[in-house]
């Protein structure tokens, strides 16, 4: 049954009550004022019979005096009398119809004293009234005696009769009075259940529903955990109840979705930037109350970007998820590890005693690195980097505190990475040099503050300069003479590296096709390119643009390229290195050894040159097993038809060593410093510098 059809049910059931109370109430009105009639007409006929029966003691008694005056209308009292009686008797008569077996005594003297009227009439005769002899004669003859004695009789019984009927209709009247109060009593009870009944049925189909829904939605935003509401009837109100429970369902499941994005990182469900710093300044309020301590751990992963470029971001992804399981298992119950994005974690310590408790802790994080991560059947190596700030020395507040812990993490990049460093002021100045180098790099490209310095490339062999490396260099007029050490990091992570490199391939084969024209047509120029470079989907077109404008054939120019750019393993740096070997372009691999110098990568990739870093050829004069490693990476890359080019040399020994194992090229100090381009003609210029004696110079 709908809500609808309940509703009107309900009021029909008490619009039919309070109906028939008012008929019955209309009714006992009605009876009521028909048993006031009957009582009325009857005490007339009684009152008339009385006055009869009074003329008729009169005239008997002679009492009125008509006998003796002659008069002809001694007798009119008798007919106005029985007149009146027969008028009231006939009202009675109809009064009474609906009574006559309870009055049919009653009816039976009525009929009796009509009869004695009737004889009483015939035997006077009215017209005869005149004749006062004739009435004297009737009223003194025995039969009229006889007559007035029994209409006498009768109407003493007749009166007595109806006193009796009279008091009887009454208490009759009381009785129906009663139970027509009685019955009404009953049926206000009835219709006061009634109405109990339907409040019941509509507070618990009406009102309930109603008050659950209400309190529903008011509790919609509560954090408690969400409990149906009942439903109470199979109606619109069911069914609102049901779609109510649905959505309120729906809404809390997106509400604690939503919570979850706004406060846990979506990939290693650790609280994210927002729920750590929160908790982070809830620890300094407990620190202050219990002049207590706090630590604020940044952990960054060492070269992550590297894994994400070589194996891709689903390999990264499940390396991040991994290793914050292992950072997890380290820190207490009450303490906090937190994702703030890319391979940067924060670690929250709580209640120490003591600031050295923290670097036990980030000793325990950096034990969990060193066990290899095993991700889709391969064994990652993994190491990280800690700063530690504590609270209240490192730091009075969340972002002061945050951003000293952050300089002693790039602290601990600089001291070789896989270390933790505690904040110290040495390194807030650091975190302060980087700031005001990120904000000046922005605009030198354009201010016009790079230039090109280029440190000569000779052939060992002949001693000959056979070409150059461009190196880019930085001075700002603030800062100074800036080392590329310091702003090359920063141009590749800001993306800076793009437009500078840019510069760096233009300025360069420029240079090349000048002395090409001057001094030597097969003079080549080396440029190093990075990974981020190979993001640019331009790179390709705009190198070989480059060469078209200069004029320059690509056999003359090398790009150099690191381990890092290989292992990323996307497809464009594949396709980039076959079309540069489409142009004529040689291809170099720099600073090989430093890295993981997969000799897969020599066989893979078009590569023309091998590129010693310095770092193994400071070993070749003080360790023998630093030039048995020289000369297998000689014998190894000629084997595979590579050049082979060494880095840093400075010493004649390092020079007669390299001769010796048959290294083709060399550039370092030993040769010539990096030359900007007006020393570089003038060294190309001079015949004595432009074919180095190496010969001289290693006696």
């Amino acid at each position: 049954m709908g809500l609808r059809t309940k509703i009107l049910v309900y009021f029909g059931l008490l619009a039919v009550i309070g109906i028939g109370n008012l008929g019955l109430l209309y009714k006992a009105e009605l009876d009521e004022e028909l048993q006031q009639d009957w009582i009325t007409h009857t005490n007339r006929v009684i009152n008339d019979g009385g006055r009869l029966l009074g003329h008729i003691r009169e005239a008997e008694t002679g009492q009125r005096g008509y006998l003796l005056t002659g008069e002809p209308s001694y007798l009119e009292p008798y007919g106005n009398g029985i007149a009146g009686a027969q008028k009231n008797l006939s009202s009675l008569k109809d009064l009474t119809q609906d009574n006559i077996e309870q009055q049919s005594r009653l009816k039976l003297i009525k009929i009796l004293i009509d009869r004695k009227f009737s004889e009483l009439k015939e035997t006077v005769q009215l017209s005869g009234w005149n004749k006062q002899q004739q009435a004297m004669s009737i009223v003194k003859s025995g039969q009229g005696k006889r007559i007035m004695d029994s209409i006498h009789d009768y109407m003493n019984e007749f009166e007595k009769e109806e006193t009796r009927l009279l008091e009887l209709r009454k208490s009759e009247f009381k009785s129906k009075q009663l139970i027509l109060k009685t019955v009404f009593l009953v049926e206000v009870l009835l219709l006061i259940a009634l109405i109990l009944m339907v409040n019941f049925l509509i507070q618990r189909n009406l009102v309930n529903p109603i008050l659950l829904l209400k309190d529903g939605l008011e509790n919609l935003s509560d954090d408690e955990d969400f409990q149906e509401i009942k439903v109470l009837s199979n109606d619109e109100l069911g069914s609102l109840t049901k779609a109510f429970n649905h959505m309120h369902k729906e809404i809390r499941d997106r509400s604690r979705e939503l919570s979850q994005k706004a406060h846990f990182d979506t990939l290693t469900k650790l609280p994210n930037r927002f729920l750590s710093l929160d908790r982070l300044s809830q620890l300094l309020s407990e620190a202050q109350r219990s002049q207590g301590m706090v630590a604020a751990m940044f952990l960054d992963l060492d070269d992550f970007k590297r894994i994400n470029d070589s194996l891709g971001h689903e390999t990264g992804d499940k390396l991040l998820l991994e290793a914050g399981k292992r950072l997890s298992k380290v820190v207490r119950t009450g303490d906090t590890i937190g994702r703030l994005g890319g391979d940067e974690f924060i670690v929250l310590l709580g209640g120490l005693r003591e600031g050295a408790n923290a670097g036990l802790v980030a000793e325990s994080l950096l034990n969990e690195f060193r066990i290899p991560f095993k991700i889709e059947g391969r064994e990652l190596m993994l190491t990280a980097s800690i700063g530690i700030a504590i609270y209240p020395p490192d730091g009075k507040n969340c972002s002061e505190l945050l951003r000293n812990a952050d300089s002693a993490m790039y602290h601990s990049k600089k001291l070789g990475r896989n270390t933790y460093s505690y904040y110290g002021e040495a390194m807030n100045r650091e975190v302060s040099r980087r700031l005001e180098l990120e904000e000046q790099i922005h605009s030198a490209l354009v201010r016009g503050e790079f230039s090109l310095a280029y440190q000569p490339l000779i052939d060992i062999n002949s001693g000959r300069i056979i070409g150059v490396e461009a190196l880019l260099r930085w001075s700002n007029p603030a800062l100074g003479n800036i080392s590329p050490v310091e702003f090359i990091p920063i141009a590749e992570q800001t993306g800076l590296i793009v437009p500078i490199g840019q510069y760096v391939l233009l300025e360069s084969l420029a240079l090349v096709k000048r002395i090409q024209q001057k001094f030597d047509p097969g003079f080549q120029v080396s440029v190093n390119l990075s990974p981020r470079q190979f993001q640019d989907p331009t790179l390709v077109n705009f190198v070989a643009n480059a060469l078209r404008r200069t004029s320059v054939a690509g056999a003359c120019l090398s790009l150099e390229i690191t381990e890092g750019v290989l292992m990323t393993g996307h497809r464009d740096v594949d396709v980039a290195l076959s079309k540069f070997a489409e142009l004529g372009i040689k291809i170099s691999m720099d600073d090989f050894g430093t890295g993981y110098s997969s000799l897969s990568y020599l066989r893979r990739y078009p590569f023309d040159t091998l590129k010693i870093d310095r770092s193994f050829i400071n070993d070749i004069t003080v360790s023998s097993a630093g030039r048995e490693l020289i000369k297998a990476t000689v014998t190894m890359a000629h084997s595979l038809n590579l050049n082979v080019v060494a880095e840093g040399v400075e010493t004649d020994e390092q020079l007669t060593f390299l001769k010796f194992l048959g290294c083709d090229n060399a550039q370092g100090y030993l040769m010539s410093k990096p030359l900007p381009e007006k020393e570089l003609i003038g060294l190309l210029g001079q015949s004595e510098f432009s074919n180095i004696d190496l010969q001289a110079r290693s006696s």
